[in-house]
């Protein structure tokens, strides 16, 4: 699975949809996570999104998510990159405490680095994932 271009100005959670699916951000993202949030509207802004709520988004935008089952799950940003490194073509959604990112082939994705850093380079990579996924297409896993 690639890392799609993140659009710069983006909070968080669309940025890490985005990388992760393509989506549009107008058209498919928002609409998808006000759906998530159960909100009155599918264009209006959208407030803190919770993991589940990513998890469902990518769900009905045909990603399949495993959750990262360790005891190891707690560990800096940088380690986490540093770990996809023997997992060439993959991609993790993973969250620190208040920001969602994207790691894939030992580079971190956010809207801090639209275009990918190298773990130790990165500006929170002493931060503590809190939650990591295995996020694939539908179409690069079999049924």
């Amino acid at each position: 699975m690639m890392v799609y271009p993140i659009p710069p100005g983006l909070f968080c959670v669309p940025s890490a949809i985005i990388a992760l699916t393509g989506a549009d951000l107008e058209s498919v993202v928002i609409p998808a996570l006000n759906r998530a949030q159960e909100t009155p509207y599918l264009r209006g802004p959208i407030a803190g999104v919770s993991v589940p709520c990513i998890e469902a988004v990518l769900r009905e935008l045909r990603c399949k998510v495993r959750h990262y089952k360790s005891g190891n799950l707690r560990a800096p940003l940088s380690t986490w990159a540093t770990r996809s490194l023997k997992y060439p073509g993959r991609t993790l959604l993973v969250c620190t405490v208040g920001h969602a990112l994207v790691i894939a082939d030992g580079k971190i994705y956010d809207t801090y680095t639209p275009y990918g850093e190298a773990g130790d380079r990165h500006p929170c990579s002493h931060d503590t994932v809190v939650y990591a996924a295995l996020v694939e297409s539908a179409s690069s896993t079999p049924d």
